[in-house]
């Protein structure tokens, strides 16, 4: 992607998200009686939501952890691991 259409889509993506940041907070203060007394609730609620991705990843990579290999059956360690020579195709010596 070019540089500027980059930088184009960022300016007006910065711009929408800006506007409904404040449209919204405009909504849920109008919607929502007494917010100033409840707030630290929308605040939770955020932080919660903002952090719900995190621990779901962190949860299901700890659920597909890998099974420790033996260590006889590391092929990786050992000293014959990697490409043999011998079976590589050789250049035609004439």
């Amino acid at each position: 992607m070019p540089y500027a259409r980059y930088v184009a889509f960022d300016i007006c993506g910065g711009i929408l998200w800006v506007g409904a940041m404040i449209l919204g907070g405009y909504a849920l203060g109008h919607s929502v009686p007494n917010i100033g007394q409840r707030i630290h609730y929308v605040i939770a609620a955020v932080i919660l939501v903002s952090v719900l991705p995190v621990i779901i990843s962190l949860a299901r990579a700890r659920r597909a952890a890998p099974v420790p290999v033996p260590r006889k059956n590391r092929p990786w360690q050992s000293p014959s691991f990697g490409p043999s020579f011998r079976y590589w195709p050789r250049a035609d010596p004439s």
